[in-house]
């Protein structure tokens, strides 16, 4: 049986310590909007969307992986992220006609939710309430499947693009296809009352973009000791701390103190 060519483990990465500490501390991660831009040849889209993100990396392959995203990180099981309906990202050729189809297909979509709406909000000042109740029940029958079709988006990203950083410069021309992204996303049918995405502008600060995490602040991606294959640290130096709170945490026998790495260790000799 040959040899697959994507690991058994997904792995999530942060710039801190004291991140991954808390995370480990919650065994959990909390969902947040995080942006997106995606082009084709004629059209684009720049959203946010309420995410957890991993990659499908091999150890032996994620310097440049953790030097653009942090050092600190958590690796989990693949049975895992089956049991939580992760999915990879759907990776888009800007130069592909794919995407435009696409996005045109949804902006028909956006203008005859407008009209729906127009017409409900027109019912609600008419004296019938059978028109109001057939408008409103058009209005949430045309809602859930717009979520729906909107779904896939939220898994797609440009092949290849400007990557933009938080700290440090940006980077031209980077694949993205190389980090093997899989991402976790509220399913559309339990974000009732919720934003499936949200616009550039409504994130594009600390303030709006906390407002809109609100709205998934009782959300949690749950994982247990069981879960976990690997922890990665930044220096050698990070493992004895870290193998320190694991044992205060878990106990001294647990199995993921034999596994904690760090990325100067897999750097230098992997």
């Amino acid at each position: 049986m040959s040899r697959s060519l994507y690991p058994t483990t997904l792995f999530h990465f942060t710039q801190e310590m004291e991140t991954l500490i808390s995370i480990l501390d919650a065994s959990h991660f909390k969902i947040s909007f995080a942006r997106e831009f995606i082009q084709g040849p004629k059209t684009n889209r720049n959203f946010g969307i309420p995410m957890v993100s991993f990659c499908d990396i091999r150890l032996t392959q994620l310097t440049q992986h953790t030097i653009s995203y942090g050092h600190y990180g958590i690796g989990l099981t693949k049975k895992w992220a089956d049991a939580n309906k992760l999915n990879p990202v759907i990776y888009m050729n800007k130069n592909s006609h794919v995407f435009d189809n696409y996005n045109s297909e949804l902006r028909k979509l956006k203008a005859e939710k407008m009209r729906i709406i127009n017409a409900l909000e027109q019912s609600k000042s008419s004296e019938s309430q059978a028109r109001l109740k057939n408008e409103q029940r058009k209005f949430d029958e045309f809602t859930k499947n717009y979520k729906r079709l909107i779904d896939p988006l939220r898994y797609m990203k440009n092949y290849q693009a400007t990557l933009h950083r938080r700290s440090g410069p940006e980077i031209p021309n980077y694949i993205f296809a190389d980090e093997r992204e899989w991402r976790y996303v509220p399913a559309v049918d339990d974000s009732i009352g919720k934003p499936v995405i949200a616009a550039r502008k409504n994130i594009a600060s600390a303030e709006g973009k906390a407002k809109y995490n609100e709205f998934y602040k009782d959300d949690y991606l749950n994982f247990s000791l069981n879960d976990i294959a690997y922890i990665i640290v930044k220096y050698e130096r990070d493992v004895k701390p870290m193998m320190n709170f694991l044992s205060s945490k878990y106990g001294i026998k647990n199995k993921i103190i034999t596994r904690i790495l760090s990325t100067e260790l897999i750097a230098n000799d992997m």
